[in-house]
C-alpha cells in the first residue's frame, strides 16, 4: 500500500493498543470536511438573506462521496480486521461527530468529538455493552453494531447541522 499500508501508529513506548492508520485518516478526513460548515465570516452568514445550510448540506454530501471513493482507493490493499469498509465506516462516524460538534460547539472546538473519540480506544477497553459502542471505531469491517454507530452519528450529525441554529439555544 503506497499511502498507509500496514502501519500502526504507537503512542509512546508501550501502548496498550496499535491505532491502525486506516483510524486516524477517517479522523482527519471527517474534521477536514466538517471546516466546510464554516465560513470566514461567520456574522455577515447570521445576517444573510438565505439559509446558507440549503447549500452547505448538498455540498458537503457531495464531498463526503469523494472522500469515501478517495479514502477507499487509498486503503484498498489492507489486510486484518480493519481494511477498507472499516475505513469508510469509521469516515462515516467521525464526520458525523465533527457535524454534531459544529453544530452544538462550534468553530473552534467541533474537532473535539471525532478527536476523542478516536482516542478512547486506544486506552484499550474491552467488553458489552456501552463501552462496545465507545471502541466502534476498532471493530472488524463485520461488526454490525459499529456500522449501525457510524450511521446513527452521521444521521444526527447532519440532522443536528440542519436543524435553525435558535433552536440550539432556545429554552
Amino acid at each position: 500500500m503506497l499511502l498507509y499500508g500496514s502501519w500502526e501508529f504507537r503512542v509512546g513506548q508501550q501502548t496498550v493498543q496499535p491505532v491502525p492508520i486506516a483510524v486516524f485518516a477517517p479522523v482527519l478526513i471527517g474534521c477536514a470536511l466538517a471546516v466546510l460548515c464554516f465560513s470566514p465570516q461567520p456574522g455577515m452568514d447570521r445576517g444573510a438573506a438565505r439559509d446558507l445550510r440549503l447549500i452547505t448540506l448538498p455540498l458537503l454530501a457531495g464531498c463526503l462521496a469523494l472522500a469515501t471513493v478517495g479514502l477507499a482507493v487509498a486503503t484498498h490493499s489492507l489486510t486484518g480486521e480493519l481494511t477498507t469498509r472499516g475505513a469508510c465506516r469509521d469516515l462515516a462516524g467521525f464526520l458525523g461527530l465533527a457535524l454534531l460538534g459544529a453544530a452544538v460547539l462550534g468553530a473552534v472546538w467541533f474537532w473535539i468529538l471525532p478527536v476523542l473519540a478516536a482516542m478512547i480506544p486506544m486506552l484499550g477497553l474491552h467488553g458489552a455493552g456501552l463501552v462496545s459502542l465507545l471502541v466502534w471505531p476498532l471493530r472488524s469491517d463485520q461488526s454490525s453494531s459499529a456500522t449501525v454507530t457510524a450511521l446513527v452519528l452521521l444521521v444526527v450529525g447532519f440532522v443536528a447541522l440542519a436543524v435553525p441554529r435558535s433552536r440550539w439555544h432556545a429554552g
